[in-house]
């Protein structure tokens, strides 16, 4: 009787700095990320990011961040326009630069074809919605969007 074989994945091992600067950094990383995946003793690849991910969806979400921003501020417990609430200014902008530096990264999916999906937890900009960032692993990264 044949038994199935069972077919063993790949570890992908994960690394990243946020800025440029930081590339000794993430050079560390990835060689303790590499020891500690060869102990393991199974296959594996690593892959590592400069702040991208996060650079990412901050271009792409931080007008969104915004307008939802200003949706929440400008209306009264009563959801109607509080026409005379001085925090409604644009002192408030969330800019790109904040907008990356309050999310932070909840959880990284990858699948067998190379696709990932990294979640980022929203420091409450999108009332607890989750930013998902998306791409490829070979391809890179290709879409940023809101859900929850």
């Amino acid at each position: 009787m044949n038994k199935p074989v069972k077919k063993q994945g790949k570890t992908v091992g994960y690394c990243r700095v946020s800025s440029p600067k930081q590339k000794n950094d993430l050079e560390r990383q990835k060689e303790n990320m590499r020891i500690y995946l060869l102990a393991q003793g199974k296959p594996f690849e690593i892959i590592s990011d400069i702040g991208s991910g996060i650079n990412f969806a901050a271009e792409q979400l931080t007008e969104l961040a915004n307008d939802w921003l200003a949706d929440r501020e400008d209306f009264d417990e009563d959801n109607e326009y509080d026409e005379n609430d001085e925090n409604n200014n644009d002192e408030s902008l969330i800019t790109k630069e904040t907008f990356a530096e309050r999310i932070w990264i909840g959880e990284i999916v990858i699948f067998p074809n190379g696709d990932y999906e990294v979640y980022y937890n929203d420091d409450d900009m999108f009332w607890g919605h989750v930013i998902i960032v998306g791409g490829n692993i070979k391809t890179g990264i290709e879409d940023a969007l809101i859900a929850g």
